[in-house]
C-alpha cells in the first residue's frame, strides 16, 4: 500500500476497547461540523482491540460502490474467515489464482 495516500483516501483502523463516541462528541459535530472528522475517525476507523490481527487499511470515499485501483500496492497475504459460504471462498480463491504470476508468488492465502 503506497504510504503517500494514507490520511487522504486510505485510513488506518485503530484498534482500541477503550474508543468509543460519546454523546457529547455527537453534539459538538451537530454545532460544529467541522468536528465531524472526529466522528469518523471513530466510528469509520475503529474497531475493538480482539481484531487488532487484521492490521486493516479502509479506503474512505464520498460516495457507494465506488471501484478503486490503488496502484503500487501489493497482497502480501489474504486470510479467509471460517464463517465464510463455500461458494464465496471458491469465487476468491479463483480470483487470486488468476492473478499474474509476480503477484501471485507474493501472496499467502489462508
Amino acid at each position: 500500500m503506497p504510504e503517500d495516500l494514507l490520511g487522504t483516501r486510505l485510513f488506518p483502523v485503530q484498534y482500541s476497547d477503550a474508543k468509543k463516541i460519546h454523546i457529547d462528541q455527537l453534539i459538538r459535530a451537530f454545532v460544529d461540523r467541522n468536528r465531524v472528522g472526529e466522528l469518523y475517525t471513530l466510528a469509520l476507523f475503529s474497531k475493538p482491540s480482539s481484531w487488532a490481527d487484521e492490521a486493516e487499511i479502509r479506503f474512505v470515499w464520498r460516495m457507494q460502490a465506488v471501484t478503486v485501483v490503488i496502484e503500487r500496492s501489493l497482497i502480501t497475504r489474504l486470510i479467509l474467515g471460517d464463517a465464510l459460504a463455500p461458494g464465496i471462498r471458491q469465487r476468491i480463491e479463483e480470483i487470486a489464482s488468476a492473478l499474474p504470476v509476480a503477484a501471485r508468488s507474493h501472496a499467502d492465502v489462508t
